[in-house]
């Protein structure tokens, strides 16, 4: 298994390419050819039925996609994170990409593993 960091904490650690050229002492991250993503996909909360209110429900129910998918529930459920963005034709929140990239890990490919 490879360990694994954000992009933050690769830029803590000694840079492997630096061991043969001078570039730069410390890990660039993404910013490299050789880093790779773990997971980066961001996270995504659809709307649910019971995050409506009833009158709201009656509403929503009967949108067409065409026009324009359901609105936002109002007010926001609280299992929903402020900085999620509504994608009103779809029927979710996304997570903001700043946030998903603070929070996607990965690896330097230079590095060899050994068993």
């Amino acid at each position: 298994m490879r360990n694994t960091f954000t992009q933050e904490e690769a830029k803590q650690r000694l840079c492997h390419r630096a061991l043969v050229s001078n570039v730069h002492k410390y890990c660039i991250a993404s910013e490299c050819m050789a880093w790779c993503f773990v997971d980066s996909h961001p996270k995504i909360v659809h709307a649910r039925e019971f995050d409506y209110s009833k009158e709201q429900w009656e509403k929503v129910r009967d949108i067409r996609y065409a026009d324009g998918g359901p609105p936002e529930p109002s007010p926001r459920p609280p299992h929903v994170p402020a900085s999620f963005k509504w994608i009103g034709r779809e029927g979710y929140w996304v997570e903001p990409e700043s946030e998903q990239q603070a929070r996607t890990k990965g690896y330097c490919g230079l590095v060899i593993e050994r068993d």
